[in-house]
């Protein structure tokens, strides 16, 4: 197709998930573009990743993983599919281990901490009560009539189902209450207690940056300069949780090792970008960043990469001349954070 179009000769960049076919297309046609065309084309450095997908998987890794040999296993075990199939091959290897690990130790040797977030009983009861308020058209009418609002029901492939479900509880969090006390015998196992309702404070209150990220990264108005830019507010929200989350007066075991799951994934990704220059270039050349950002945000050994990268992109492929009208004046990326209130303005707000 790429020849047909006669496309070839101008391919730039490839933005695709984390499925490594989408490295084996690039080499492929890097080969092509060489024999047939003699042009040298380096598949590594043109590789972006869908910011989405990185924000996806790391909130997978902190709802559902055991360990990082888990999560490395997982990442393995998804490499060969690509879009929804990869998620969903990476959700059930971590679901699959998790269960396997259970089932080798008896149940008064089971650490919850250890077992990922989304095996504690917390979010279990929370899953089995939006369960029960559609498993029968009494249960939904009785909640339908005290309640107002169904919870939905969590998928573990998207992460922000986890999440849409605990702001509608938070919503409708003294309804839920009254609606526990008045209605326990026929609720059974599914009722929050007190330290239920604590730890699933903590979890949405840790997943609300993500969400505003994913809908940046969904926007019409996304660019390319924005994905460092979240996967450092990000990172920064990571690092923030687990000083919180190890101070002695907040420690808390199952979100510090939560954290530290979906941390090793974003960070993962996070590094692959070093492979890409385009993606610092897009920072500088960003108005609203510039090389300020990187001064202020990065450590100082990767600002000399960072300007080298931006050079040689430029010396490389863009260093033409130019005509003799003058080009319209940047514009800068638009700002995505709209609410003063919002968690993820907080942290963009210490990143500027």
């Amino acid at each position: 197709i790429l020849e047909t179009f006669g496309i070839m000769p101008k391919f730039g960049y490839h933005t695709g998930d984390n499925a490594t076919s989408n490295d084996t297309c690039l080499e492929s046609i890097a080969r092509r573009l060489k024999e047939n065309l003699n042009i040298d084309y380096d598949p590594k450095k043109r590789r972006i990743r869908c910011i989405g997908h990185i924000i996806n998987l790391s909130l997978q890794a902190f709802l559902l993983g055991s360990s990082n040999e888990a999560l490395i296993a997982a990442l393995e075990a998804a490499s060969e599919v690509t879009s929804e199939d990869l998620l969903i091959r990476f959700s059930q290897a971590l679901t699959t281990r998790r269960n396997r690990r259970r089932r080798r130790l008896s149940r008064s040797d089971v650490d919850e901490d250890y077992l990922g977030i989304n095996g504690i009983p917390a979010l279990c009861k929370l899953h089995g009560l939006a369960v029960w308020a559609r498993c029968s058209s009494l249960n939904s009418q009785l909640w339908d009539d005290e309640i107002g609002l169904r919870l939905g029901i969590d998928n573990e492939t998207r992460w922000s189902s986890w999440y849409h479900v605990l702001d509608k509880l938070f919503k409708k969090k003294s309804q839920i209450v009254q609606f526990m006390h008045e209605h326990e015998q026929i609720l059974g196992d599914n009722r929050l207690t007190a330290a239920d309702w604590d730890l699933l404070q903590k979890a949405y209150l840790f997943l609300q940056p993500f969400d505003g990220a994913t809908l940046c990264a969904e926007g019409n108005k996304a660019s390319l300069s924005q994905s460092l830019f979240l996967m450092d507010c990000l990172l920064s929200h990571y690092e923030n949780e687990k000083q919180h989350y190890s101070a002695p007066e907040t420690r808390d075991e199952r979100m510090l090792h939560a954290i530290d799951m979906g941390w090793f994934i974003m960070n993962k990704y996070y590094t692959m970008t070093e492979d890409v220059p385009v993606y610092s270039a897009a920072l500088l050349l960003d108005p609203s960043k510039r090389d300020a950002y990187i001064k202020q945000n990065w450590p100082d050994e990767w600002y000399d990469n960072a300007i080298g990268g931006a050079q040689a992109i430029w010396e490389e492929e863009y260093n033409i001349e130019l005509p003799t009208k003058p080009p319209a004046a940047p514009s800068a990326a638009p700002d995505f954070v709209e609410h003063e209130s919002n968690k993820l303005a907080q942290l963009a707000r210490n990143m500027k």
